[in-house]
């Protein structure tokens, strides 16, 4: 995320990760410039978006390079890859690891940080000791049915447009939420893994 004036970090829409530097841009334009000369100079691996999609591994799972910026196919792409992760290695644990990494030596610090941030998010909210949440969070189950994720368009338009409250920086270009209409389209087909 990006950090705030009051020290918070915050969802940004329009961020990469080049050679382990966070690079935070203030339109969708400016991030897919740089990440357009990247791939074309070569041996790229930039992480794109909010998920963080890396491009040496998993550019091939979109139709353009600016799919990886939309954040609706950027999320898409990664719970799908994460389920993908989930089936191989049986545990959220697992999959969470090799979400970043297949080396451990990369991965268990990935993972303790992932688990350090669920737990502060949980503590965070009103709602965290009920008997769902509590279940979310200590799930090592496939989620029932089929793979697709629903989206709805209240929880698009807070991923994309977070109110930033006392933040003190540009603000991103908005994107519309999702209708019925694109929701189930977002859904109903969703990105085969290279």
């Amino acid at each position: 995320g990006r950090k705030t004036v009051t020290g918070e970090y915050m969802p940004w829409t329009w961020t990469l990760n080049d050679s382990g530097e966070g690079l935070f841009f203030d339109t969708r334009q400016a991030a897919f410039d740089y990440l357009q000369a990247a791939v074309d100079a070569g041996d790229h691996s930039v992480d794109v978006g909010c998920m963080q999609v890396n491009t040496k591994w998993h550019m091939d799972g979109f139709f353009e390079l600016a799919d990886m910026l939309d954040p609706v196919q950027n999320a898409d792409y990664a719970a799908s890859f994460l389920l993908d992760l989930f089936a191989a290695h049986q545990s959220w644990d697992g999959a969470v690891k090799h979400y970043h990494s297949s080396d451990p030596a990369k991965n268990v610090q990935y993972h303790a940080r992932v688990l350090a941030e669920l737990e502060t998010f949980l503590a965070s909210r009103d709602d965290s000791n009920t008997p769902e949440m509590t279940q979310v969070a200590n799930a090592d189950v496939m989620p029932a049915g089929d793979r697709r994720l629903p989206l709805s368009g209240e929880t698009i338009q807070m991923a994309i447009e977070p109110e930033f409250g006392s933040a003190e920086f540009p603000p991103q270009q908005t994107v519309a939420a999702s209708t019925p209409e694109t929701s189930a389209a977002n859904t109903d087909m969703p990105l085969n893994m290279a």
